[in-house]
């Protein structure tokens, strides 16, 4: 049936989201941008960060990522037409305790009412 066609359709393009996000190259992490909490986390955020999916799953923004600006609005960086910020080299802690300093951007949506973050970002070995 036609219901049928356009729920199969919504889950394969569900299932090529999902495949982009595990995909990227870079760490991306999805947080809410009220609590700070992190929803969701692709293979290369584990990779870097050494937590696995249920630890990354308890954690915040703050807990890899000391220097981020805990009430981002009023920081001013996201004022830009595409919501998005970009940070100059800053400093993230695995799970190990280890620092890496890492190129990392935050871009924000809003979504029912909520609003989420993709935090994405590279390591900077320049």
């Amino acid at each position: 049936t036609e219901r049928n066609l356009v729920r199969h359709e919504l889950q394969q393009s569900q299932i090529r989201h999902q495949q982009i996000f595990d995909l990227a190259l870079d760490s991306m992490v999805l947080i809410d941008m009220t609590t700070h909490s992190i929803l969701e986390a692709n293979k290369q955020a584990h990779s870097h960060l050494g937590f696995s999916p249920a630890e990354i799953s308890r954690l915040k923004l703050e807990d890899f990522w000391p220097e981020f600006p805990s009430d981002i609005k009023s920081y001013g960086i996201l004022e830009n037409s595409q919501n998005e910020a970009c940070f100059e080299p800053t400093n993230l802690i695995d799970k190990s305790g280890k620092t890496q300093k890492a190129l990392l951007s935050i871009r924000t949506f809003e979504q029912d009412g909520s609003e989420y973050g993709l935090v994405t970002w590279r390591s900077d070995t320049a």
